[in-house]
């Protein structure tokens, strides 16, 4: 299908779609679609849902929330079961998906990737990451996340008395100190962070590794898990051990909230949304995610960690790794597509960058989408205006799988405690890294 310049609507596209047979119904026969999504996202999501049922009469789109616990555990036994969404959330870099995939349990929808003309609105780039390994495409990327960085309450600053930096860049672990130490004299928890998510305090890793391991050495820890890719770079090198030892130190500091290895990620974003901390970690919760979510309206700005690399401008990470898919469990399989068809429309993806939880992963007519930004939440502007300005930097966790990625947060927990140290924690990585390797 050619797509000429001209803005297209969900409306018009899906009024000329042939491709797929739906069930009938009557008005006493009603149709549920379970559509799985994240929280930060369910206000987009909730859009697509209500157009979804006016063009689709005698369906209800039922959105399962997940949080962050679900999906990277328990999900899992969800996808498999005879109560199996139609459409999952199972992000890319996580282990349901993996296992998911090796089981064989989502259905390829190359046809939805036709429809939708996926293959030339993501780019070259984008969609050679979504292929899977038999050629086929089992997944559709919603939008790109940015995280590695801290949301902060300004007003909570000013009665702290802590000038916010125009550069947005802490700079120093000194400075993130000094601002900590200040914060919880003001009478708040510095930062908080979903310490037993099983992957924030990783997350935080990522920005201090993008800072702090030279470029060549950061690409190869991000490929060298495949057995074809030499292992120039050791997870026991030095930067990697400075990395580590950044974040003990802010734990270390109590710039965390008292409590955080034992709060998850629901636990920091009410501390924050209560304005009990005056910083959070923006992992899962972007602005506009957080106000719908908890009804909060907080006067937002950001800022990002101090870099490992003394000097070294900080960058956001960014994440690309919300996708969708279709178990092959699921009900109603042609609904589900249908669904995606229109989740990845102009029309929706431009609902979805307006409400605030991220950028789209497809190329926007211009124009629509500097009229979008005109919506978000002057924080998440000016974030857009700083990544479009100065670049991001992919995260370390988004590249390696879960084998790795998925241990690294009980690790950095030990080493808090203790428990470990940098040393142990990178031989254990050389470790799995290693039989990563026989196995591909």
């Amino acid at each position: 299908m050619h797509r000429n310049s001209k803005f297209i609507t969900a409306t018009v596209a899906l009024t000329a779609m042939t491709i797929f047979t739906l069930p009938s119904s009557s008005a006493a026969d009603v149709i549920t679609l379970t559509v799985q999504t994240d929280s930060y996202i369910q206000p987009a999501f909730k859009i697509v849902a209500d157009e979804f049922e006016k063009q689709n009469p005698g369906v209800k789109v039922e959105l399962q929330v997940l949080d962050a616990q679900t999906q990277t555990t328990t999900n899992l036994q969800i996808m498999t079961s005879d109560a199996a969404p139609d459409v999952a959330s199972a992000p890319m870099n996580l282990p349901p998906y993996a296992a998911m995939m090796k089981a064989k349990q989502f259905v390829p929808i190359d046809d939805v990737w036709k429809e939708a003309n996926l293959k030339e609105r993501y780019g070259a780039g984008v969609s050679s990451t979504l292929v899977a390994p038999d050629g086929k495409n089992y997944q559709v990327l919603l939008g790109a996340v940015y995280y590695g960085f801290a949301w902060i309450n300004k007003d909570a600053f000013a009665k702290a008395k802590i000038k916010i930096p125009a550069d947005h860049q802490i700079g120093s672990m000194a400075n993130l100190k000094a601002m900590g130490a200040k914060l919880r004299a003001a009478g708040y928890e510095p930062m908080s962070v979903g310490g037993s998510s099983g992957y924030h305090l990783t997350w935080m890793l990522d920005s201090f590794l993008a800072s702090g391991v030279p470029e060549k050495k950061l690409s190869n820890l991000r490929t060298n898990f495949v057995s074809d890719v030499p292992v120039t770079t050791s997870y026991t090198h030095a930067s990697v051990g400075k990395s580590l030892t950044q974040l003990k130190q802010i734990y270390d500091a109590k710039i965390f909230q008292t409590g955080v290895l034992g709060q998850d990620q629901n636990v920091g974003m009410a501390l924050f949304a209560a304005g009990k901390a005056a910083m959070m970690m923006g992992h899962n919760a972007t602005p506009g995610g957080l106000k719908d979510r908890l009804r909060v309206n907080l006067n937002l700005d950001f800022l990002f960690l101090p870099p490992t690399t003394p000097g070294q401008k900080v960058l956001p990470n960014l994440s690309g790794s919300n996708t969708y898919q279709i178990p092959v469990k699921a009900k109603n399989k042609e609904l589900a597509k249908k669904f995606l068809v229109l989740l990845m429309s102009d029309e929706m993806q431009l609902e979805y960058v307006k409400s605030g939880a991220g950028l789209s992963a497809v190329k926007l007519p211009k124009a629509a989408v500097e009229k979008a930004y005109s919506t978000l939440d002057p924080a998440v502007l000016k974030l857009i205006r700083y990544a479009n300005k100065f670049g991001s930097s992919p995260g370390w966790a988004e590249g390696v799988p879960a084998g790795l990625n998925g241990v690294t947060d009980p690790m950095i927990q030990k080493l808090f405690l203790g428990k470990k140290n940098v040393k142990q924690i990178g031989t254990e990585l050389d470790a799995i890294r290693n039989k990563l390797r026989s196995s591909s």
